[in-house]
């Protein structure tokens, strides 16, 4: 989910929030808000909290032995992981209709 909504910034916005130790929690931020002549807010609430809470998890298993892992937490957020996707789905779903609409304010490069 990280980089198709790091293109989305880039592509859309224009940009991406700074790859500094908030970067993750902006990134996600950034992509609820609406980027207004742009874009609506990509991410639906649900979304957001399910992203919200693997971030947290993400840091803990990049830095953390195997051994050391809560499992019961691996099996939590890994459901989550699949909650997420038919959430993800249709947030993405909902951008691509409003980006193919013809009362959509950004630019797009004449018809060839």
């Amino acid at each position: 989910a990280e980089n198709l909504l790091l293109k989305i910034a880039a592509s859309i916005d224009g940009g991406t929030p700074a790859k500094d130790e908030n970067g993750h929690a902006a990134l996600l931020a950034r992509m609820a808000r609406e980027f207004p002549g742009r874009r609506p807010g990509v991410l639906s609430a649900q979304s957001l909290d399910i992203l919200t809470k693997l971030r947290g998890f993400r840091h803990v298993a990049r830095n953390t032995y195997a051994h050391q892992l809560d499992h019961g937490r691996l099996i939590s957020n890994a459901e989550l992981a699949v909650r997420l996707l038919p959430s993800l789905a249709t947030d993405i779903d909902a951008l691509e209709r409003f980006m193919m609409a013809d009362n959509n304010p950004t630019p797009r490069p004449p018809p060839n």
